[in-house]
């Protein structure tokens, strides 16, 4: 199907620098956002106004601009949304970047012509979700950094969807829109453009006794910066199309050196690697692209940041550097002390490979320790050069100048081709006329515009005479008409906005049902006669459960999904066909698989429904059975059209606050690939802790959860869920010793009426406080 011909270096844009050092290091595309809405809050976003003028820029230097409106939104910000997409709708926007599924609702409702990329957090990781957004219209998919390659290419061959991936830059360990870590330590959440990145804090692993594993605290759930440079090619072949580089709060010198170290590498495959450690501050991975585990994916707190380029010989109380590589003016070295401190110092003149550098200022540097450069001043020499003097556009232009008639032209432009005739009618020349020579040499001074004449042809009357000034009046249409083709605004539709009608906050009120999941093991103390519904995890045990159960089953798909996982879960599904009742979805391609089974098909919250226009998408998909997203409070979760829907959430149960390929242990057992994670004794009971905060992990299917210390528990609240709308409670087991105690507490309080015993302060997660 989509076959790649070419590619796309996207690079990313925060600042109006970063924007020019895009244009100077000729990227083909950039992604950047507005003040609302985007995935980097805290980035230097462009107001309407700047983003018209950066529009027209790129596109006068063949360059496409991607918008990010990739947050989750709230139904109180609809109507501020709507006058957002209002203001890009009027200017040339090539695409907007969507996570939210309730946005691309709303987006297709009113801004019809938008051309729209799946964000990847959207968690599109296989070919199912794929082709459901295909499905959807979308014309791209940003694959998930976790998707292997055998993956994409799947996708590839079997949807006509252009696929971008993120090829270089800062990695969130986390799958990307699964991560809610920072949402639940301090309300910053992710999924709306304002992680504060706890996962890069460092941790002591911890066992079951709450016995630290580890020697010293590290950064375990922080990982590497992505480099596929030496494998680009491997990314192209596989059905790459766009190459994503991530970094749009980083410096213009990152941007120039990446695309130009990249665009190298694809070329002519010549590339200095050495520029791209010089604008990163930590050591690269290849990624899961290409299977990086453990130690080779995570990133240590002890990592050194730079290029070596020597070491410190320190002899009679002195200190110099033997050089290994070249180092200049303006350049800055980090060196080590003999107590352990870092110091920079700025090199004040140009040095060879081999030679010594004495630093007599710094006599008590460690001896043979090694030497860094941590910043180049070429590349920010070599940046402002190439934003000071810009490549121009070279055109053809053939000039006619004949007597009684018109002074015209023929422009062309890679595809462009056009003509125009000027007011002024050629006329015969009293003395002097002017010569083909005169009119090339004026044709040709394009100044300050952005072009330069290639090819110039003129055809003049022998006895013709033309002002320079007409001929600048022709140039200056030339150079106008240029840029009005190159930026060629589309009229896009707006349609009336229609808000939804305000809810009657107890119109859905009804009696409570308790449903329980559970992973493993069926908790066998538990009267099961308290639920109207049961969420396994364990597709093995689900005709044990059908003989004990009388009500409904659910099986919960594993969180993470490729093809052949759907291919193997099939075959067992199948099997067991009499003995559920319904499927219990982790994302858009769980739908896409679940339908042909002809089950009830049920979202868990991981598919993150904010909104009521995304409870309304999932209504018109006949989905009418959701769990909501545990970001919201129980004022929004009241404001919800919740109208036919069997609408769920959770009361009891630890929340899964990261998904990661990546396990916490490999870096302490120095695992090298996830082969032996079925028999791990780190599987599960173990713990992340630092000064301020303890985080359970779990691993299985290939994953890692990382789970909130503490329960959520709404016992204690139960005159306030009243009011939300919401019939159905799930109790979450994860082998809890006092679960039997805790369903027997719900059944007595939600299903008898029965006042809690007690007043415990429980922990409520965001049903109080919510997200920002």
């Amino acid at each position: 199907m989509n076959k790649v011909k070419n590619y796309e270096i996207l690079a990313p844009v925060g600042s109006p620098d970063m924007f020019k050092a895009a244009i100077a290091s000729k990227a083909n595309a950039v992604y950047l956002a507005g003040t609302k809405f985007g995935a980097r809050a805290y980035a230097n976003n462009f107001s309407i106004e700047e983003l018209d003028n950066l529009i027209k820029t790129a596109h006068k230097n063949d360059m496409k601009v991607y918008i990010a409106v990739n947050t989750l939104v709230k139904d109180g910000e609809f109507s501020e949304l709507y006058d957002y997409l209002c203001d890009l709708n009027r200017l040339d926007v090539d695409a907007l970047i969507i996570q939210d599924i309730g946005v691309y609702s709303f987006i297709k409702k009113y801004f019809p012509d938008f051309e729209l990329h799946a964000s990847t957090q959207m968690a599109v990781n296989n070919l199912n979700s794929a082709k459901f957004i295909e499905k959807l219209g979308f014309d791209r998919v940003v694959v998930g950094r976790e998707v292997s390659l055998s993956e994409i290419r799947q996708i590839r061959d079997n949807t006509n969807l252009e696929i971008e991936a993120f090829v270089h830059g800062s990695l969130c360990v986390s799958v990307s829109g699964q991560c809610y870590i920072s949402s639940y330590i301090g309300q910053r959440s992710g999924n709306r453009g304002r992680c504060a990145q706890p996962c890069r804090k460092s941790y002591d692993l911890l066992d079951r006794n709450n016995r630290k594993i580890s020697q010293v605290s590290d950064t375990l759930i922080s990982a590497r910066d992505l480099m596929t440079i030496y494998d680009i090619d491997q990314m192209i072949d596989a059905g790459v199309f766009s190459l994503k580089i991530e970094g749009r709060m980083k410096k213009p010198e990152y941007v120039y050196s990446v695309v130009n170290e990249y665009r190298n590498a694809i070329e002519s495959s010549k590339f200095d690697t050495d520029n791209l450690t010089l604008v990163s501050n930590r050591k690269f991975t290849k990624g899961l692209f290409f299977g990086d585990f453990g130690r080779k994916y995570y990133q240590s707190k002890d990592d050194v940041a730079g290029v070596n380029i020597g070491i410190v010989e320190y002899k009679n109380r002195k200190s110099h550097i033997i050089l290994q590589k070249d180092v200049f003016k303006g350049d800055v070295i980090s060196v080590e002390t003999q107590k352990s401190k870092k110091l920079t110092i700025t090199i004040t003149d140009d040095y060879q490979k081999g030679q010594k550098v004495y630093l007599e200022k710094f006599p008590d540097l460690r001896d043979q320790s090694d030497v860094y450069k941590i910043f180049s001043d070429k590349i920010v020499q070599n940046l402002e050069n190439d934003i000071n003097n810009p490549v121009k556009k070279s055109i053809d232009i053939s000039i006619m100048a004949s007597i009684d008639e018109n002074l015209s032209a023929k422009i062309v432009y890679q595809d462009f081709e056009f003509e125009l005739s000027s007011d002024f009618v050629v006329q015969e020349a009293s003395k002097n006329p002017t010569t083909k020579e005169q009119i090339e040499e004026q044709m040709s001074r394009m100044g300050n515009t952005d072009y330069i004449i290639s090819n110039i042809n003129v055809t003049v009357d022998n006895l013709a005479f033309v002002p320079k000034s007409k001929l600048n009046e022709l140039r200056r249409d030339i150079t106008s008409e240029l840029d009005e083709m190159i930026i060629n605004r589309k009229e896009k539709r707006i349609l009336p906005y229609k808000p939804m009608a305000v809810k009657n906050r107890k119109s859905n009120r009804t009696e409570y049902q308790l449903n329980y999941e559970y992973y493993h093991n069926l908790n066998e103390g538990l009267d099961l006669n308290n639920f109207t519904r049961i969420y396994s995890h364990n597709i093995d045990d689900l005709k044990n459960l059908r003989d004990k159960f009388i009500g409904e089953i659910f099986y919960v798909l594993p969180r993470i999904m490729y093809q052949e996982d759907y291919d193997d879960i099939k075959v067992k599904l199948l099997e067991n066909d009499i003995y559920y009742d319904g499927i219990s979805a982790n994302s858009l391609g769980d739908i896409e698989f679940a339908r042909p089974l002809n089950k009830k098909i049920h979202l868990e919250s991981f598919m993150n429904v904010f909104n009521s226009e995304a409870i309304e998408f999932f209504r018109k998909h006949d989905i009418k059975d959701i769990s909501l997203c545990t970001e919201l409070n129980l004022d929004e979760i009241s404001q919800l059209r919740l109208d036919n829907i069997r609408s769920e959430i959770i009361g009891y149960g630890r929340m899964a606050q990261m998904l990661l390929k990546h396990c916490p242990a490999s870096v302490i057992k120095g695992c090298v690939d996830d082969s032996n994670c079925s028999s791990c004794p780190f599987r599960k009971d173990i713990s992340l802790e630092n000064e301020t905060d303890l985080l359970g992990v779990v691993r299985a299917n290939g994953y890692s959860e990382v789970l909130t210390d503490k329960a959520i528990n709404i016992i204690n609240i139960k005159s306030e869920i009243d009011d939300i709308g919401v019939a159905q409670i799930r109790i979450i087991d994860r082998e809890e010793d006092d679960i039997v105690n805790i369903v027997n507490e719900f059944n007595d309080v939600y299903l008898k009426g029965i006042k809690p015993k007690g007043r415990k302060n429980h922990y409520l997660g965001h049903y109080k406080m919510g997200v920002i």
